[in-house]
C-alpha cells in the first residue's frame, strides 16, 4: 500500500511540474566606430519568436544601417538595408525553421553604392530560430 501511494505522490507531482520549453533566444548587436562613423550608429535585433531581424539606423550622418547574416550550412552572407535615416527602423522576416540558426553583424555603409564598410562591422553573434 505504501508503494502505491508514492507513485501516485510521484505522478501527481509531475503533473504540477510546468513542461519544459525552448528558451527564446534574442540578440542585439551594434556597429563599431571607425573613420567616418559614430559608434553604435546602427544596430540590429533579432527576435527568435517570428524569425525577425530589426536593422535600426541610429544616426544622422547620412549613412545607412544594414545587417549582414549567414544561415545554417553557411549561406550568405546576405543583406537587409535600412538606408530610410536617422530613427528608422527595419523588420525583416526571416522565415526560418524552428531551432536553426543564424549568424549576423551589423555595419555601416553606403546604400547607394551598396557599399557595406567592414570596418564598422559588429564582432557577430549566433541566435537561434
Amino acid at each position: 500500500m505504501r508503494r502505491r501511494i508514492l507513485l501516485v505522490a510521484g505522478l501527481m507531482a509531475g503533473l504540477l511540474v510546468p513542461n519544459a520549453t525552448v528558451a527564446e533566444a534574442d540578440s542585439s548587436q551594434c556597429s563599431i566606430a571607425a573613420s567616418g562613423a559614430a559608434s553604435c550608429a546602427a544596430r540590429a535585433n533579432f527576435v527568435s519568436y517570428g524569425e525577425h531581424l530589426f536593422v535600426e539606423d541610429r544616426v544622422a550622418d547620412g549613412h545607412s544601417a544594414v545587417a549582414r547574416y549567414w544561415l545554417e550550412g553557411g549561406t550568405g552572407p546576405f543583406l537587409v538595408w535600412n538606408s530610410g535615416g536617422s530613427g528608422t527602423k527595419v523588420d525583416y522576416n526571416l522565415e526560418l525553421p524552428e531551432g536553426s540558426w543564424i549568424f549576423y553583424q551589423v555595419c555601416v555603409g553606403e546604400y547607394g553604392l551598396r557599399d557595406v564598410w567592414t570596418s564598422t562591422c559588429s564582432a557577430g553573434v549566433t541566435d537561434y530560430a
